[in-house]
């Protein structure tokens, strides 16, 4: 009713187009102008030293929710150049999101586990396009299991199927209608989710970052996962 009232909707001659337009234009005026309030709040929290104690406290949630413990605590950077990024052990979101934060911590805790057991941790450029297939690979457990991490905490349901996971190899890297960024992060949770699941998460990460699947097995995610939940594998 308010933008039929702004707009005079109900007896406008604007067309279609031109009212989803003006639509857009509210609305993304209202989101900067929440988002700038939001921003300006998480910077004051930042100039209070408060931000560290706010970080803690997410931290111990998720570390009694998933029975886990993180490998050191990163540092949270307000920034409004970067929303859920993680580089080199930062943080870096324009305001205080909780999800947004409990996903980035499953990133951090990637990135401590892997220099634990001698692997060099794979950066991504969030800016350049994945062309190769065992970037989508990378992509597809490390979104995977930082939406575990995310997930863990908002007790949103796995809603992927098996049935969804391309059968080519350039399946993973064409973005057909978003379809990316659902195989990434919800295909990827659907993956790993077992195997966490099943192994706690520590083990369960060491053997999905020590056994990752294989090009022939990117097409065959399902028997991947079944290899990796009743294989040996070692986690040393």
């Amino acid at each position: 009713m308010f933008l039929k009232r702004v707009l005079g909707w109900q007896n406008s001659k604007l067309i279609g187009k031109q009212k989803v337009f003006i639509f857009c234009i509210i609305f993304l005026i209202i989101m900067v102008k929440t988002i700038g309030t939001l921003h300006k709040e998480a910077k004051e929290l930042e100039r209070k030293g408060h931000l560290g104690i706010y970080l803690e406290q997410l931290i111990e949630a998720q570390e009694r929710k998933l029975k886990m413990k993180h490998l050191g605590r990163p540092r949270i950077i307000i920034d409004m150049c970067g929303h859920g990024i993680h580089r080199n052990g930062r943080i870096y979101i324009k305001y205080l999101d909780e999800e947004l934060i409990y996903h980035e911590l499953g990133h951090f805790y990637l990135f401590k586990l892997h220099s634990r057991i001698g692997l060099a941790y794979p950066e991504v450029d969030e800016n350049k396009k994945i062309t190769e297939w065992w970037g989508a690979r990378n992509s597809l457990l490390s979104e995977g299991i930082a939406t575990y991490f995310e997930k863990g905490i908002n007790g949103r349901a796995d809603d992927f199927n098996d049935s969804e996971y391309p059968e080519a190899i350039e399946d993973f890297l064409t973005n057909r209608l978003d379809f990316l960024l659902r195989l990434y992060y919800s295909g990827g949770y659907h993956l790993v989710k077992p195997i966490l699941d099943g192994f706690g998460i520590e083990e369960g990460c060491k053997r999905l970052l020590l056994n990752p699947p294989k090009k022939e097995e990117l097409t065959k995610l399902p028997e991947y996962r079944k290899r990796v939940l009743s294989g040996p594998v070692n986690c040393n």
